[in-house]
């Protein structure tokens, strides 16, 4: 080569490179931006859900509530989020996902403000059921718009952050709970949720008009579209575990701040405080999955049996430690292996499935199975706790974590098989 000449073929290579860097750097920074916006979106899900749970101790020492209506209102909470999640679930890959996100926030964060003035219990109820119906509109909808415009690791990584802000929602109701009487603790999450309403709506219609996001639709399949999913390998093993961990982050953790102070003896301020800690821990299990995930190459079958073979051993560890903190530790240990597993089920293996166009369907079927099995737990662990003791519902929590063992043993490593 001549002095002075251009070297053609190192000058389009370095402008591959350029390019190739300037690709990737655009697909993490969008990857980030709209991962921001719906983990925060879905955020206001866990938190409302568990005002109540947080709230219990103090709404039963008024006098105006007794337990058994409380599980009544947390029963009905849970079924109409299950039914929800199924309907909801299944339009959110056939209409536009970010209206059905918005429209969600909207109604919760109205009725969260409108709960604590009802005058009736029948009303009360009713006010409950919307506000499940109204929060199953944002996650199959937001794992859509994460898992269709995101690659797949990075979709995983955003789904870890999602699964982290569902075990800190309860960490966040407990701090309401601490700050304010059980009135204001629901008037002011209302606030909050429709202050993120307005910033999801206009971040995610600017994403929309840049061309950030796009959805795929299936308007013309009808029901064989939805039954499509039940094709998908192992679907009816990751609908066992999604019942498993739905009752065991739902329906136990509704009553972790009763046990707290009726069985263990603490303040119902102390025990909001000390449950929103054991959920601040708890929300790291998300992370802790994905590295073991990684670790022991993808084997997710094997992390999962060993998740919930620990926290039946915690669990009977809870039922023989009388000692108050040693029994909140064991606990917290139990929830944070079930929390593992958990994280495995909505951060790996919903989100590895955005290929098919149905993570909304998916998600929807899954978490309506898992929120029916919790309903029906709900009223049994009232039940037992109202006329029996607690004991009894440490042993049934212990028993719910062993169905997971169990399931895991009839399965291998899963191998995701698209449609």
């Amino acid at each position: 080569m001549q002095k002075g000449a251009i070297n053609v073929s190192s000058f389009d290579s370095s402008l591959q490179k350029d390019s190739v860097s300037a690709a990737g750097s655009y697909s993490v920074n969008r990857a980030v931006s709209i991962g921001v916006v719906c983990i925060f979106s879905y955020f206001v899900s866990y938190y409302s859900r568990q005002l109540l749970g947080v709230s219990t101790p103090a709404m039963t020492e008024s006098g105006l509530f007794t337990k058994d209506f409380l599980g009544l209102m947390s029963s009905v909470y849970m079924v109409c989020y299950a039914a929800g999640q199924l309907v909801n679930g299944i339009f959110g890959d056939i209409l536009n996902p970010k209206k059905m996100v918005a429209s969600g926030l909207f109604a919760s964060g109205a009725l969260c403000m409108l709960f604590p003035f009802l005058p009736f219990d029948w009303l009360r109820v009713i006010c409950f059921g919307c506000l499940g119906f109204s929060l199953s509109m944002l996650r199959g909808p937001l794992v859509k718009i994460i898992s269709e415009n995101t690659s797949k690791n990075h979709s995983r990584v955003i789904c870890t952050f999602f699964s982290c802000a569902s075990f800190a929602g309860p960490f966040f109701a407990g701090f309401l709970s601490v700050l304010f009487d059980w009135k204001y603790t629901f008037f002011v999450a209302g606030c909050i949720t429709l202050i993120i309403a307005v910033t999801a709506l206009s971040v995610l219609t600017f994403f929309e008009r840049k061309g950030y996001i796009t959805y795929t639709t299936g308007k013309h399949q009808g029901v064989r579209g939805v039954l499509q999913v039940f094709r998908i390998e192992k679907f009816f093993f990751y609908m066992i575990i999604g019942a498993v961990v739905e009752t065991s982050i739902t329906a136990v953790a509704f009553w972790v701040p009763s046990y707290l102070v009726e069985q263990l003896g603490f303040s119902p301020e102390a025990a909001a405080t000390v449950y929103a800690v054991i959920f601040f821990f708890k929300g790291m299990m998300p992370f802790v999955a994905l590295a073991l995930f990684r670790a022991l190459k993808e084997n997710d079958i094997f992390l999962m049996r060993v998740s919930f073979s620990l926290s039946v051993l915690f669990y009977v560890g809870v039922i023989l430690v009388s000692h108050p903190w040693v029994n909140v530790l064991l606990l917290a240990l139990a929830l944070m292996a079930v929390g593992c597993a958990s994280s495995l089920l909505w951060s790996i293996y919903i989100p590895g499935l955005g290929k098919t166009g149905k993570v909304s369907s998916i998600n929807g079927i899954l978490d309506c199975t898992g929120y029916i099995v919790a309903a029906l737990c709900n009223a049994v662990f009232g039940f037992v706790a109202e006329y029996l003791n607690w004991t009894g519902v440490v042993l049934l929590w212990g028993l719910i974590a062993s169905f997971g063992v169990v399931a895991t043993l009839f399965v291998k490593k899963k191998q995701v098989k698209q449609m």
